[in-house]
């Protein structure tokens, strides 16, 4: 039996939270491929929806820019409602799902939530590498994404179970102390 899986009737979803950019879709994609269980993404998921409602493929960063923010979070806690989960799934979260105080009612009564931590300095580093979100389209600054870091940052901590920070290790290592983290 892996460190995660128990014998105890408690549910077996692992919530992986934390900023944009941050690693949770490929930190979660490998620990479901080691444990076995299965992945979720929740932007790929509203992505779908999006595709099944109006025939556009977008991706989230589109339809955020496209909607704006309003929309996006009605759309995304919608789709959070109707996402059906079973035992051993991992979720990985939209960096903004927690702005809304009844997605965090929501992901609290679906399994433990873990909070992968990374500096504001590594984060803008790896956002302008990667692109940075819809949501620092007007100020594309590493002192506006540090006040939206004090924001989000606490609320985070908050709702978690477990914290992790990833801004110095690899995803292999991140997986490792994950399984590590969250045998009980």
């Amino acid at each position: 039996m892996n460190a995660i899986s128990s014998n105890n009737t408690e549910s077996k979803v692992l919530i992986l939270v934390g900023f944009a950019s941050v690693g949770k879709t490929v930190t979660g994609r490998a620990l479901a491929d080691r444990l076995g269980w299965e992945f979720r993404d929740l932007d790929r998921e509203i992505e779908s929806s999006f595709a099944a409602k109006h025939g556009d493929r977008l991706s989230c960063r589109q339809i955020f820019r496209r909607d704006g923010e309003a929309a996006f979070r009605q759309l995304e806690q919608k789709v959070l409602l109707e996402m059906g989960f079973d035992n051993d799934t991992i979720l990985a979260t939209g960096g903004g799902t927690i702005t809304k105080a009844e997605n965090c009612r929501i992901l609290s009564g679906l399994g433990k939530i873990i909070y992968l931590r990374i500096t504001p300095e590594v984060l803008f580093c790896r956002m302008t590498e990667k692109g940075l979100p819809a949501f620092m389209d007007d100020d594309p600054t590493l002192r506006n994404l540090q006040t939206i870091y004090a924001v989000r940052a606490p609320i985070f901590e908050q709702l978690s179970d477990f914290e992790l920070d990833t801004s110095d290790i690899t995803v292999a290592r991140s997986v490792e102390l994950l399984e590590d983290m969250v045998s009980v």
